[in-house]
């Protein structure tokens, strides 16, 4: 995974340098905690999680990050030898950690869901609303607002735009109307609007 950082770049061992410059959204789980670490707090950074995938991330989500490490900080001074270090940035931590058990790695699925119940009751949500469905209003939403189904469809991983738009993709009123009105601009029937229909039949 690797970092570019303004003119410089920070990288995991495993990856090769590559020049880049400040990009300002959606970020993978595995975030490396070593190289977050290295990182000045205003930076904005891109995510490589491989050579087909890159992941932007802006200044709000860096903040979010770094409240997530300094707090997972805290977390393995307080644990001890019961933390085992994976360089990971949302690692499992200490929650119900079963006797014998081991911190620091990736998360166990089924505590992620039980957080999650956790804070659905809390928010009155309804029993059905998964964490999968927020990924899913995300992708509408971005493009209901006309982002570019190219990106869109590279932050949600999917495997191609096409995916995208058969999954997500649905005929949009307001889009529709201004594709309609642009293709009549670009051939030349805009001003044909104004012409009444016996006065565009005797033209002809």
């Amino acid at each position: 995974m690797d970092v570019i950082l303004g003119g410089g770049l920070i990288t995991t061992p495993a990856q090769n340098a590559i020049e880049g410059e400040v990009q300002a959204a959606p970020v993978a789980a595995d975030v490396s905690a070593a190289v977050l670490a290295g990182m000045p707090r205003n930076a904005g950074v891109i995510f490589h999680e491989a050579a087909d995938a890159i992941i932007y991330v802006d200044q709000s989500l860096l903040t979010v990050l770094w409240w997530q490490y300094e707090r997972q900080q805290y977390e393995k001074e307080r644990l001890g030898d019961l933390w085992v270090d994976h360089d990971l940035v949302f690692a499992r931590d200490g929650f119900k950690l079963q006797p014998g058990g081991m911190a620091g790695g990736p998360q166990d699925p089924e505590k992620v869901s039980a957080r999650w119940r956790t804070v659905r009751n809390r928010l009155h949500l309804p029993e059905l609303f998964r964490l999968h469905d927020l990924r899913a209003s995300k992708i509408n939403n971005d493009l209901d607002a006309k982002e570019n189904p190219v990106e869109v469809s590279a932050n949600a991983r999917h495997h191609s735009v096409g995916y995208t738009l058969s999954r997500y993709g649905r005929r949009r009123p307001d889009s529709a109307k201004k594709l309609a009105a642009s293709s009549a601009g670009r051939i030349g029937l805009a001003g044909a609007a104004s012409l009444t229909a016996p006065a565009l039949a005797s033209s002809l």
